[in-house]
């Protein structure tokens, strides 16, 4: 075997390397998303706060998936310890991290036939109304987490 024959190989692996990263570089580059920190709406008088991250490529209509943090945590720490900013960017949904009021959801005792004077549960309703008006929904892939 000639020596150049004998570096054709090792070559041809390094320039097919180089390429792979370089596709990998570029999808993770347009794997984008625009993200509201600190947006707000005004439940019965009262600002509610959530944090939204919409992809880039955003399917229409679009899945929603809402994370609600845990009693006396944050949308802002969950985003950070969750991860889901970066699933919802690879996968194409709208996410939504609502705020609860002094870091405590209003959920205990709820009864069913009263639902609708809960506070918490009008900020969930007119938070997916708000989404709703800015975004093509997906009503039959609306999810919950937390």
């Amino acid at each position: 075997m000639s020596k150049s024959k004998k570096y054709l190989l090792p070559i041809a692996l390094s320039v097919v390397a180089i390429c792979l990263s370089l596709l990998l570089l570029l999808c993770n580059q347009s794997l984008k998303a625009d993200i509201f920190s600190d947006e707000q709406i005004t439940v019965d008088g009262t600002p509610r706060h959530f944090r939204l991250v919409i992809p880039d490529s955003l399917p229409n209509p679009a899945p929603v998936l809402f994370a609600f943090h845990g009693i006396g945590d944050s949308a802002q720490s969950m985003a950070k310890y969750s991860r889901l900013d970066r699933l919802a960017t690879q996968n194409g949904f709208i996410l939504v991290y609502p705020t609860a009021r002094k870091s405590m959801w209003d959920t205990m005792n709820l009864k069913m036939d009263k639902l609708n004077e809960n506070p918490d549960v009008r900020f969930f309703d007119q938070l997916l109304e708000e989404l709703s008006t800015r975004y093509e929904i997906d009503s039959r892939r609306i999810y919950l987490t937390g």
